[in-house]
């Protein structure tokens, strides 16, 4: 699987006075939505930091299409699109039930040790990521 849908409703908590998702949340459910592709293509994050490798992030970007409003069910595509050394980029794409786009994003992830400095991926993790980097991956309009 080298693309994952994770799918959820936006919460009442998540909306600003306007009933709008609030902006910051897009980094929230960008998470949760990596955390989850890592899960479902067999290698949880957790089993990444039991290797003694973190994946802070360095870089995160979202730009925003339209909006989502409370209750709103979204589907958020995940993907690996570069691994390059010490680094690697996920990107997304929010889109609303009905197919239509709703934000893309990205966010850069450094690889660092216990203490917190920067290292190279570890062979069996490399060939993880490896596996599933869609590189060319556009994100089409609907």
């Amino acid at each position: 699987m080298s693309v994952f849908t994770y799918k959820m409703r936006v919460y009442y908590g998540e909306t600003d006075k306007m009933g709008v998702a609030y902006y910051a949340n897009y980094f929230v459910w960008y998470e949760r939505a990596r955390t989850e592709f890592l899960r479902k293509c067999g290698f949880p994050y957790f089993e990444i930091e039991k290797k003694g490798l973190f994946l802070p992030v360095v870089h995160a970007a979202c730009k925003y299409i339209s909006s989502v409003t409370y209750d709103d069910v979204i589907c958020i595509e995940t993907w690996i699109s570069r691994l390059d050394g010490a680094r690697v980029k996920f990107k997304y794409s929010v889109r609303k039930e009905d197919g239509s786009l709703v934000s893309t994003g990205e966010t850069f992830h450094g690889f660092v040790d216990r203490q917190g400095k920067a290292c190279r991926v570890q062979k069996d993790v490399k060939i993880f990521i490896e596996s599933v980097v869609e590189k060319d991956r556009e994100i089409p309009a609907k």
